[in-house]
């Protein structure tokens, strides 16, 4: 009799699983809003939010939504009713297991990303692949993006999966979560997009968060560096200029490794980033053999100056957003801790970059 009785609770707790991730037996697919997309915002003392749906297909579930996207938004005090007000204004029940996008906007962005976070984080256990995204859109502009926003969402998700693959910019809520009592550091990927089909839909700049808001941004060479020293992906390219000439390169893969040593001035974490260059030009055309290799010490110091600027930008400003003082605690956690406390941590020198390219052989 145990044993039935485990078995029917199993049963019936298999059957409340399906409930929840799918359609549903007692509810006709139509029904169905598939929220693909959360935006939200915050201006004039009110919060704004947007949610882009997909509306099911007869006789499909909700892991295959086809078709078009619709964005309904709202206002409210709180962002529980902004989101509330933007599922009214349509007739459907909204089933947000799906949903793998946030986006910031503009004004969220300039006062403190920390609360959005905490609040999508508290039910991070149903959307355990939520990305957040910063958005230059303000609600009104957002709301414009019909007849992009399938693209935007489809685009959205193709970063997402190629970030789980380890070559992408996204970022989850985990990664953003700051410390109890604490706002978010770190950096968040800005996707671009508009009304127009001709916009452009991806991502090209990187916004620094320093307490909680966004601060300076990252594009070109110093975004492509940034994602491979905080393992986003394991290549940089570049093309544009280098003191006044035209500089262009694509490396293969990239070996990233960190080691520490003790100092006078205390621990010193060496980051060094070794490989081949695939391809490069300086001026005219593509470069070969002996070229090709002095131009690669040209740019090995173009790459150190760049993440030289970025630990500028980041951790000698208390924005740990490599995790460097990881590193560092490798050494020894309480010297480390303790100058964290006394805010010696924080130095220019305190992390070397490294840049070891060569040309592949002919």
């Amino acid at each position: 009799m145990k044993k039935r009785r485990a078995l029917l609770k199993l049963a019936a707790a298999c059957a409340a699983s399906l409930a929840l991730c799918a359609c549903g037996q007692d509810r006709s697919l139509g029904q169905r809003a598939i929220v693909k997309a959360v935006y939200l915002d915050e201006s004039g003392g009110a919060y704004h939010a947007g949610l882009a749906v997909f509306l099911c297909e007869p006789n499909s579930d909700t892991a295959s939504v086809q078709g078009e996207a619709k964005i309904y938004t709202g206002e409210g005090a709180s962002m529980d009713e902004a989101l509330r007000d933007a599922e009214q204004k349509q007739n459907k029940t909204p089933f947000y297991a799906q949903n793998e996008l946030l986006f910031l906007g503009p004004g969220a962005l300039r006062r403190d990303v920390t609360p959005y976070l905490a609040y999508f984080g508290q039910e991070n256990a149903a959307r355990p692949n939520l990305s957040v995204f910063a958005v230059d859109l303000t609600q009104r502009e957002f709301s414009r993006c019909d007849d992009t926003i399938t693209d935007v969402v489809r685009e959205g998700g193709r970063i997402v999966q190629e970030t789980a693959l380890g070559a992408g910019p996204a970022r989850g809520i985990y990664e953003l979560a700051a410390p109890q009592g604490q706002r978010a550091d770190g950096w968040l990927p800005v996707l671009s997009f508009g009304e127009d089909s001709e916009d452009f839909i991806g991502v090209r700049e990187l916004v620094l968060l320093e307490d909680g808001r966004a601060g300076e941004r990252l594009e070109e060479e110093a975004m492509s560096t940034a994602l491979m020293l905080a393992g986003k992906q394991d290549t940089v390219s570049f093309s544009g200029s280098d003191g006044g000439e035209p500089l262009a390169f694509t490396t293969q893969p990239l070996t990233l490794t960190h080691s520490v040593e003790n100092t006078q001035e205390g621990p010193v974490l060496t980051v060094r980033a070794a490989g081949r260059l695939r391809s490069v030009s300086l001026g005219a055309g593509e470069l070969h053999g002996r070229q090709a290799q002095q131009a690669a010490q040209r740019v090995c110091r173009f790459l150190q100056r760049t993440a030289e600027a970025l630990g500028e930008q980041t951790f000698a400003r208390g924005n740990d957003v490599f995790h460097h003082a990881w590193w560092l605690r490798q050494l020894d956690a309480a010297q480390v801790q303790a100058m964290q406390r006394a805010g010696t941590l924080w130095q220019p020198g305190r992390v070397q970059y490294v840049f070891d390219l060569r040309v592949q052989p002919e």
